[in-house]
């Protein structure tokens, strides 16, 4: 695989994490070792993380049944644990 192929599919991996976090369907461990792996392994930066997380929670294409307040609950866990990394 090429190195740019490899980080947009270790984006959009993270970004269905990370979805899939917000609904429930994986834990907060998880997502946060994907995320790490994704830092570690594919090229990924800490930053484009961030900017993912922040669509998620603006952008009213993603969970559009969650207000953008719920939403931040959500990912706020998140948030602090990638400030940890």
């Amino acid at each position: 695989m090429s190195g740019v192929f490899t980080k947009e599919w270790a984006l959009k991996w993270i970004r269905g994490s990370i979805l899939s976090y917000v609904t429930g369907g994986i834990t907060l461990r998880m997502v946060v070792g994907r995320i790490r792996r994704a830092l570690k392994s594919y090229g990924v930066k800490k930053g484009e993380v961030i900017a993912i997380i922040d669509v998620i929670q603006d952008s009213p294409v993603y969970l559009p049944s969650l207000s953008r307040d719920e939403k931040a609950s959500k990912l706020e866990p998140l948030r602090r644990a990638l400030e940890e990394m």
